[in-house]
């Protein structure tokens, strides 16, 4: 039976992160299928994932009515979130790599599909950053089951509440509770404002394998990720920009010129709408704090880790501001932020 990846894309705005994951995926080297579910995308969006992606393959959504469970989370606009149950539905793969489109790998990961399933754990995910008792649903090893689709198609059509977010991670980590074996949270990191153990990181960095760009602030927002770092990290930022431009550069390595302005134009995305520091409780209102992060510079962090060697890139203006006359070369990356 074949294994694949697998992905979904339910608007065209997340079209550059699902570009970027398969992109990413296929420089590591992988011998896996790559599949994307997808559904009220635009045709020139599906086009485009359909020269990267092995299956595209189309689904109607499942829309959450748990409104006040996502507005409590800030993600209103996680509607279509139920869509994900649709993986299990995939038994043409005889086990899948679920990530999300905002998932960035940094190394080569074919390996999760040697994970240990069974009856009892059934799933393998990470722990979430901001409730280790939970997995967060980002990243997760399974082998499709129309058994398991239909129960959780019934628990969403049958109950008030399926979710205690509103979202899929609720609906999830409801029905496996106590089933989901656990992988290093090195396979699904969080950077978020809620990354406390600053020490923790810089032991652990070298041995990072994803990165999970969670809550509003996507990188293809932007090319200024100090934008958004800025909120999260206080003078730490540094790190989360230094995660951003990870991601720009795979985007760079693919797309340049003409293609990508097609990209960002079919993707809808406008400057004005970035979510600069906010993240995932953008609606709540929580008062600013500081933490270690905010002693934190990159010049802490070692560089000693592998490189890809990447061809030199013209970078051509993408979003409206990018047009103006520029006095310095802001969006110039120094490689001294490659940390790992």
């Amino acid at each position: 039976m074949t294994e694949a990846y697998i992905t979904i894309l339910t608007n065209d705005r997340y079209l550059p992160g699902a570009l970027v994951l398969a992109n990413a995926i296929r420089d590591l080297g992988t011998t896996k299928r790559l599949a994307i579910l997808v559904s009220n995308i635009s045709k020139a969006s599906e086009e485009l994932v359909k020269n990267v992606y092995d299956e595209v393959i189309n689904v109607s959504p499942i829309v959450s009515t748990s409104l006040q469970q996502l507005s409590d989370l800030g993600r209103p606009d996680l509607t279509s979130t139920y869509t994900k149950i649709l993986i299990w539905k995939q038994i043409q793969f005889s086990r899948v790599v679920y990530l999300d489109s905002d998932i960035l790998p940094v190394v080569p990961i074919d390996g999760l599909f040697e994970i240990e399933l069974s009856h009892e754990l059934p799933i393998a995910a990470s722990p979430d950053a901001g409730w280790p008792d939970i997995f967060n649903s980002g990243v997760f090893v399974t082998e499709p089951s129309e058994a398991i689709f239909e129960e959780l198609f019934a628990t969403i059509q049958n109950e008030e509440s399926p979710s205690f977010d509103g979202g899929d991670q609720g609906l999830l980590n409801e029905y496996f509770l106590g089933k989901w074996g656990r992988l290093p949270f090195t396979f699904n990191v969080t950077p978020t404002a809620g990354y406390q153990y600053v020490p923790a990181f810089l032991k652990f960095f070298k041995d990072i394998k994803i990165i999970h760009f969670i809550g509003l602030n996507k990188p293809w927002l932007s090319r200024d990720a100090s934008l958004f770092a800025s909120g999260s990290f206080g003078k730490g930022y540094e790190i989360m920009k230094s995660l951003h431009e990870k991601w720009w550069k795979v985007f760079n390595r693919h797309y340049f010129g003409k293609i990508a302005g097609e990209i960002f134009a079919i993707s809808n995305i406008s400057p004005i709408e970035d979510h600069s520091g906010k993240g995932e409780g953008c609606l709540l209102d929580i008062p600013k704090m500081t933490n270690q992060w905010d002693d934190l510079k990159v010049s802490d962090i070692t560089n000693d880790t592998q490189s890809i060697s990447e061809p030199a890139v013209v970078i051509t203006p993408l979003f409206p501001w990018e047009f103006r006359e520029r006095v310095e070369p802001e969006r110039v990356f120094s490689e001294s932020t490659d940390s790992f």
